[in-house]
């Protein structure tokens, strides 16, 4: 018996991004009918596999650990990413991080699903990024993507934002290569700098007006979080938006949430981040503009929640 197909409307987009069908553009709803969201629900015998398979990984030894003993890591995947970069006359598909894995289940409204289109997920993610941006960034000076990585995310703020100044920071020599590379291909109003979120750079200044973006940036940050978000806090930026992996919106009580935040802590990633935000709001710091678990996720996690705040020092 063939199974039934099932496709994400515009309507299943508000959904996950916790928001109405009128306040997602006209754009990201041409972006939407463009690409096919098209999947099929896992049969039992399926669901049981993967959930398997997750836990085979978790119980595997093989995960890495987040945090500072993983900078050369980086510096080597960006590495590839720049060097395909390059060799491809300067592709941007080729900066799609390799993280994004195409023909595999991925985690979606609380359970697995299998997409029909290899390239789901990037292009969800596509979906997901452009809304952020023109929901959030439209009123700053310039945009701050701090652990920038292969600079994925800045074109399409270029696109966006054309006379915005961008900035892409990492620890990674690669990325800051790749950030300028962009820039001078493209002529884009672009800068690539080296930046470490472990040990912030007090003399970076950023403009008046700003905002700041991270995109599973302080995820890799682990339980060492606190010292970048007092640095972010401190530079009262416009604006901040955190698509990261918060641990506080799994419920431990259901097993797809559960699997998902074993390997959440397995990897070492973010710590009790919503909590330090909701203890820097009551004490009048900041304010939280919203915080949303989207419901997506790769095949272990969900990393596509995002929390956004302003600092009240801008008001």
């Amino acid at each position: 018996m063939p199974q039934e197909i099932y496709k994400l409307a515009i309507r299943d987009f508000a959904n996950l991004l916790g928001t109405t069908i009128d306040d997602i553009s006209e754009n990201c709803k041409s972006l939407i009918n463009k690409f096919d969201f098209r999947y099929r629900k896992l049969n039992s015998s399926e669901r049981d596999a993967v959930i398997l398979k997750v836990i085979k990984k978790i119980d595997s030894g093989e995960l890495s650990f987040s945090g500072k003993e993983r900078e050369s890591s980086w510096e080597t995947g960006w590495s590839e990413n720049f060097n395909n970069f390059i060799k491809s006359d300067c592709d941007i598909a080729e900066l799609v991080p390799k993280y994004i894995k195409k023909d595999q289940s991925i985690r979606f409204s609380g359970d697995y699903i299998m997409p029909l289109d290899a390239n789901f997920e990037v292009n969800w993610y596509t979906i997901f990024r452009t809304w952020l941006f023109e929901k959030y960034f439209k009123g700053a000076s310039a945009i701050y993507e701090f652990a920038c990585g292969s600079g994925y995310n800045l074109p399409i703020l270029a696109k966006l934002y054309p006379e915005k100044e961008l900035h892409g920071l990492d620890w990674s020599p690669a990325s800051k290569d790749i950030v300028n590379k962009l820039a001078e291909q493209y002529r884009l109003n672009m800068t690539g700098h080296l930046f470490n979120m472990f040990s912030p750079d007090e003399k970076l200044i950023l403009r008046d007006n700003s905002a700041v973006l991270t995109m599973g940036g302080f995820e890799q940050l682990g339980e060492n979080y606190k010292t970048f978000l007092s640095y972010l806090v401190g530079k009262s930026p416009l604006i901040c938006a955190h698509m990261e992996p918060l641990v506080e919106l799994y419920n431990h009580d259901i097993l797809f949430d559960y699997l998902g935040m074993k390997f959440h802590k397995k990897r070492g990633y973010l710590g009790n981040f919503l909590t330090s935000l909701k203890k820097m709001e009551s004490e009048n710091k900041i304010k939280i503009i919203k915080i949303k678990k989207t419901t997506m996720g790769n095949l272990f996690h969900d990393g596509y929640c995002f929390v956004v705040w302003e600092s009240n020092k801008t008001k």
